[in-house]
Formats: structure tokens, C-alpha cells, sequence
């Protein structure tokens, strides 16, 4: 469990608390050694199931946390791309990919990979989307070992789904999804079915707020957003 108050380890029922890191040992100081300003926040988190767990640190800093599976320690904080958020791990590579979401600086978002056998080694992997001058490359990725040497990729916003040679580390080539419809804004979430090599996918629409007639009274925060019809 990651919280403000650290981490702590329980048994797989829950019953039994393993071990518990504080936050002092856990989390990350964003301010002085005499003020100190512990951040615990997290964003994501995946084990490779035999040794480590690994989460990505969601503010005041651009790195990897890398915990012992068993105990909760924390073996080590490795940099990575800019805003880190989304894991996905490969077991048959034994890799962790990391996807990145950094706005401030467009050249830091993109996905790096870490191998998962040995955390320390520095990532020199930049896989990126596109040309990085007008979007993010924040998104989903779907690995498996049924894919092989590929996997797919969205990017938030773009109406593309992007394909990506896993052994050289590059995108080979973006798949247009337009279908017709003007209110298609891009595309985001997205799962893989194994079964019968399917990938789901969910759009993203513009629509209109703020006036009688308009798609929704109400206007959210983003100009784009998740529209599920009832």
C-alpha cells in the first residue's frame, strides 16, 4: 500500500501487516534538509512478481521507485522521462516501460525502458510518438507476449494508434483511426484481449457546453474528455 504514510506490506489477505517503510525512508524530500517536505505521492505501481515492485513518483521529481517485493524497502530512485506516470511490465523481456507525460518540456515525454533483473542499469531508451512539437506523447500501451516483438501505443488527443518494434525501441508506424466523425477528438484507454488479438479502445469527442441546446449544460475543465452514452 502506498500512502502518506509511506508503504506499507500485508499479506495477500490482508490481515497481517508484513512491514512498514515510513515516510522519512519511503518518500521524497522536495524541500530542505532543516524544512524538510516529504511528498508521498505515487501514480502508478507493477511487480515483476519475483524480486521488485516498481512505482512511479508522481511530483517533485522524475523518477522510478524500486522496492523489495517482500520487504518494502526501498533499493533505489532512478531518473527517468519527464512526469512519469503508466507501467507496463514485459515478463518475457523482462522489461518495465515507463510512459511519460510531461507538458513543460515536450522533448522529456516519451516512454524509457528499465530492465526489470537490474534496476541500477541506466535507461538510454527514448521512444517517442512523434515529432514532439505539438502534444504530449502521454498515453497507453498495451504489451504482450502474443504480440511478440510489438506493441501498440495511443497518444492523448491524437486519433492515431501507434506501433512499436520492441526490439529496436522505435515507432514503426501510426495507424489512423479517423472514422468520419467530426466529434472525434483522439483516442486514450485501451486493453488487449489475448484471446482473440483484439485491441479496445475508447475515444475522446469534442463536444459543445454552456448553452441551451449544447451537448452538456455544465462546462468540465478540459476542452476534451470521456463521453459515455446512456
Amino acid at each position: 500500500m502506498f500512502s502518506p504514510n509511506g508503504v506499507q506490506v500485508y499479506t495477500p489477505d490482508g490481515s497481517q501487516e508484513v512491514s512498514s517503510i515510513p515516510p522519512e525512508k519511503a518518500c521524497h524530500n522536495t524541500g530542505t534538509v532543516d524544512e524538510p517536505n516529504l511528498r508521498c505521492y505515487w501514480v502508478d505501481a507493477i511487480s515483476d512478481g519475483h524480486k521488485y515492485v516498481w512505482a512511479t513518483v508522481s511530483r517533485g521529481k522524475d523518477t522510478v521507485d524500486v522496492f523489495h517485493m517482500d520487504t518494502g524497502a526501498l533499493i533505489g530512485s532512478f531518473g527517468t522521462c519527464g512526469s512519469p506516470r503508466d507501467l507496463d511490465y514485459h515478463p518475457l523481456r523482462e522489461e518495465i516501460w515507463v510512459h511519460c507525460s510531461d507538458f513543460s518540456d515536450m522533448e522529456s515525454s516519451h516512454m524509457d525502458v528499465f530492465s526489470a533483473g537490474t534496476p541500477s542499469a541506466a535507461s538510454q531508451t527514448r521512444v517517442m510518438m512523434h515529432n514532439n512539437t505539438e502534444a504530449r506523447s502521454y498515453g497507453k500501451l498495451v504489451i504482450d507476449e502474443t504480440l511478440g516483438d510489438m506493441g501498440f501505443s495511443t497518444v492523448y488527443g491524437q486519433n492515431y494508434i501507434y506501433k512499436i518494434n520492441l526490439a529496436e525501441r522505435v515507432v514503426e508506424d501510426s495507424i489512423s483511426i479517423d472514422n468520419g466523425n467530426p466529434k472525434l477528438s483522439g483516442v486514450y484507454e485501451m486493453v488487449y484481449s489475448p484471446k482473440n488479438q483484439h485491441l479496445y479502445l475508447r475515444s475522446q469527442v469534442c463536444c459543445t457546453c454552456g448553452f441551451e441546446g449544447a451537448d452538456t449544460l455544465e462546462c468540465g475543465r478540459y476542452g476534451t474528455t470521456n463521453i459515455t452514452n446512456e
